[in-house]
């Protein structure tokens, strides 16, 4: 039987060795999960920087944005007046070449009667000097009128130039026209990059507020982390707890050896007693209450085994479940911290890949730029051909003056030379 304690007492003590190591190796898992824990938290500081970045990004491409709406807008606005403009010039301008065809034929008409006529050499003589007098307030014509006047008569010659001067105007408007259906279509175009721009703003603050989401995850994930190590710590409370129980056993058992020690010796020394007894022949009475007292011993000794193996089974089913717990504990932490890296991991792929979308999208932002910077451009070039359209129009309304001034002398002339041809 004291072979048996001392068994027990062996094994107990491997268990509390066993359970110290256990204890060992909680510590330094729970000092592995601590920085793991810091890494984590760094890492989710580092992606709310991140998303912080890029909403203000997103914010600046906003305002980009609304500053190429209100180019946009200035830009139809130019247009739309350019346009009105050539749309008032173009209307003028054939209501002028009506005018001037139709005075064309009219003049044509009167020089037809007046070469049927034959006009006095006086008449002549005075139709040339009008004539250049008429040549001499058009600053403009030069040499060419002189020489086309001696062919076929001042006012011929102004209107086949006031015609050729509208064929010219026309031709300038056509081009400025078709310059102004190119900037239409580049309008177009802006739209529509604008357009595209505007979906990948949209997807862009998807996938921040899928962002957000992931940090608000790995936020539940932190406080679920907390409430692991407060677990953890309540397991090494309990631990402690039951050492300090196992320790107190542990007493309780070297008390018990100790009086199972002290109990076998004072059985020999009894035996010891009885066999002498026996051997000087001791009653009977005496040796019954011998062997009764013997068996109360034993009965004792059987007691205290019985209650030294329930407190060390108990010990061992404590420490057994204490060890499933603590193990359990870990692997949930392990797996939760498997979670915790995937998301970031995810996180940080899904973070780079807006960074390259912002990326792409400032350069053709940057694209944009320039090319508004090459509409406004080819929009001072059109106003400036606006303005030398302007300009010629004007010289072709002083030109048309002139021209009708001459008119108005030929047909004095006219009035002058018909009387004559019918005296004659």
């Amino acid at each position: 039987q004291s072979f048996e304690t001392r068994n027990e007492l062996c094994h107990l003590t491997s268990a509390m060795f066993q359970l110290k190591m256990q204890n060992k190796d909680g510590q330094e898992n729970m000092q592995h999960l601590e920085s793991r824990l810091k890494e984590v938290t760094k890492q989710k500081e580092e992606a709310t920087a991140t998303a912080e970045k890029v909403q203000n990004q997103l914010h600046l491409v906003e305002i980009e944005k609304t500053g190429w709406c209100q180019a946009r807008e200035q830009l139809e606005q130019d247009l739309q007046t350019s346009k009105t403009k050539i749309e008032a010039l173009l209307l003028q301008h054939r209501q002028e070449k009506q005018d001037l065809l139709n005075g064309l034929d009219e003049s044509n008409k009167q020089g037809a009667k007046k070469r049927d006529r034959s006009p006095s050499p006086e008449l002549e003589q005075e139709w040339v000097e009008e004539g250049e007098e008429l040549d001499a307030k058009d600053s403009g014509d030069g040499l060419a009128d002189e020489s086309a006047s001696e062919e076929s008569g001042p006012e011929d010659v102004r209107l086949v130039s006031a015609s050729q001067s509208q064929r010219l105007l026309i031709q300038t408007l056509t081009e400025m026209l078709l310059v102004v259906a190119t900037f239409q279509e580049e309008v177009s175009s802006l739209k529509q990059e604008k357009r595209s721009l505007e979906e990948q703003c949209h997807s862009i603050t998807r996938l921040l507020k899928e962002a957000t989401d992931k940090v608000n995850q790995a936020e539940e994930l932190k406080v679920e982390l907390k409430e692991a190590q407060e677990d953890c710590h309540t397991l090494k409370k309990t631990q402690d707890e039951l050492r300090a129980k196992l320790e107190v056993s542990q007493d309780q058992l070297l008390e018990a050896n100790s009086k199972l020690t002290l109990a076998q010796s004072q059985q020999i020394r009894e035996v010891q007693q009885w066999k002498e007894k026996v051997s000087s022949y001791v009653p009977k009475e005496q040796l019954s209450h011998l062997q009764s007292r013997l068996s109360e011993e034993q009965q004792k000794v059987q007691q205290l085994q019985e209650r030294l193996r329930f407190h060390a089974e108990q010990t061992n089913r404590q420490l057994a479940m204490q060890q499933e717990e603590h193990e359990r504990l870990l692997r949930r932490m392990e797996e939760r911290m498997q979670e915790v890296e995937m998301n970031l991991k995810n996180l940080r792929v899904m973070l780079r890949e807006k960074v390259d979308q912002l990326k792409e999208q400032l350069e053709k932002n940057a694209k944009a730029d320039i090319l508004l910077k090459d509409l406004y451009v080819e929009n001072a070039q059109l106003m400036k051909a606006l303005q030398v359209t302007e300009h010629r129009q004007k010289s072709v309304e002083k030109k048309n003056y002139l021209l009708e001034e001459k008119i108005a002398a030929l047909n004095k002339v006219i009035r002058k030379i018909a009387p004559a041809s019918l005296a004659v």
